[in-house]
Order: structure tokens, then C-alpha cells, then sequence
């Protein structure tokens, strides 16, 4: 089996479990694989509510929960030890929500959380600035991270995209936090680049979706970093 079959076993049978009986829902248990100790996000599939659930830890610390579509949930797996796992214990909240406080923030074109300071170009959607609270040093170069360039040939007459339409924030939660940029640059339909930050990780999360032209040109295509 490959790596991704073998993820999708689990998920699946995850999802069995928790769906067989809201009562009888009772834990999820996070693996990690690696040599070293991993804070990472996990997620897992279920078509039970859990938007009045939270997470308990073997030390008695609560994790929120954040709906991702309809039926996937993420939460933040802290210090799962090397080659062993955790569990963490659903708790269903009786008559009220579990608390969403969180140190992700969006306003404008910008998001942060208590690690990175982030600032999208609101002409070319590149990360124009990408601050980190620990140095204060601005890490995105002058043309700015993740920019969209369009060439001919060897890199021929390239074309930075300057056709940013819209910067909205498309998720904001206790756990993660997304930004979208919309566009139409040069050898698409359409561009959109997700820009997403995790409380607690230092860590921004990339995903760019191209509706391509077709073309028979020699073309180039690439995000500058």
C-alpha cells in the first residue's frame, strides 16, 4: 500500500468509529512516526457534530476543534512523543460552546498569530511582508514570497501578475485562520493562492489552485520565492 492509501485506511476507519454512536465517540489518537517529539495539526473525518466538542489531553488540557467542510475536523496535536502517540478524550459541552479563544488574526490584507506577522500585496498577491515576533526581521525579498511569474521560453518576457481582484479571509477559527487571494494573471482562467497560519506553529501554509489556458506557446510558470 502506498503512503496515501494507507492514511485514507485510517481515516476511514476512524470515521466508522466515531459514527457508529455519538455515546459511544470517545477518543482520538494522534501517531507520530518520527525519531523526535511533533506539535503538528491533525485531522480526521466524521460526520458526528462535534461543534459542541473539545478535546482532553492524558494531562487534563483542553484542544479546540475547528470544522473544516462539512465532515473533517482539525485540532493541534502538542508534544506527541517519538514512535509512540496520544490520545485525546472528546468531551461533548452540555447546553453551550467550548471557548474559541484564539492569537490568529486577520484584518485587511494582513494575518498573524503569536509567531508571524503576515502582509499580502494587495496589486501582485505575493507575501510582501513575512515578520517573525522572536527577531522582528522582515523575511519576504523585494518582490515578496509566492509571486506569480508567467515567461515565454527560458524564463523569456516574464510577466508578474498584477491582477489581484480580491483578499478575503475564507476561514477564522481556534485553530487555523485562511486567507484568499483572487486573481487572473497572464496563461490563466483564474489564480487562487491560500495563505493559512495555525495557532501556536511556526509555521504558513501555501496552497496556489491554477485554472490554466490552454496553450501551445513555450510557456513558464512559477512562484518566486
Amino acid at each position: 500500500l502506498t503512503a496515501d492509501s494507507l492514511a485514507e485506511a485510517i481515516e476511514q476507519g476512524l470515521d466508522i468509529q466515531l459514527n457508529s454512536q455519538k455515546e459511544k465517540v470517545k477518543y482520538v489518537e494522534v501517531f507520530n512516526t518520527s525519531f523526535w517529539p511533533r506539535t503538528d495539526v491533525a485531522k480526521f473525518a466524521s460526520s458526528v457534530d462535534l461543534s459542541r466538542a473539545t478535546l482532553r489531553d492524558d494531562a487534563g488540557n483542553l484542544h479546540p476543534l475547528q470544522a473544516v467542510g462539512s465532515k473533517e475536523w482539525i485540532f493541534l496535536a502538542k508534544d506527541v512523543p517519538p514512535l509512540s502517540s496520544r490520545a485525546y478524550i472528546i468531551v461533548f459541552e452540555k447546553g453551550k460552546k467550548p471557548s474559541s479563544q484564539t492569537t490568529l488574526r486577520m484584518a485587511g490584507s494582513q494575518m498573524s498569530n503569536e509567531h508571524v506577522s503576515i502582509r499580502m500585496n494587495e496589486k501582485t498577491g505575493a507575501i510582501s511582508e513575512l515578520i517573525t515576533t522572536s527577531d522582528g526581521k522582515n523575511y519576504a525579498a523585494a518582490e515578496g514570497l509566492n509571486a506569480y511569474v508567467y515567461s515565454g521560453r527560458n524564463a523569456k518576457n516574464p510577466i508578474v501578475n498584477e491582477t489581484v481582484k480580491t483578499i478575503v479571509p475564507v476561514a477564522q477559527g481556534p485553530v487555523a485562520a485562511t486567507m484568499r487571494i483572487t486573481s487572473a494573471p497572464a496563461g490563466t482562467h483564474s489564480l487562487q493562492q491560500d495563505i493559512t497560519l495555525y495557532k501556536g506553529l511556526k509555521r504558513v501554509d501555501i496552497q496556489n489552485v491554477i485554472d490554466k489556458k490552454k496553450s501551445y506557446e513555450y510557456e513558464n510558470i512559477r512562484f518566486a520565492f
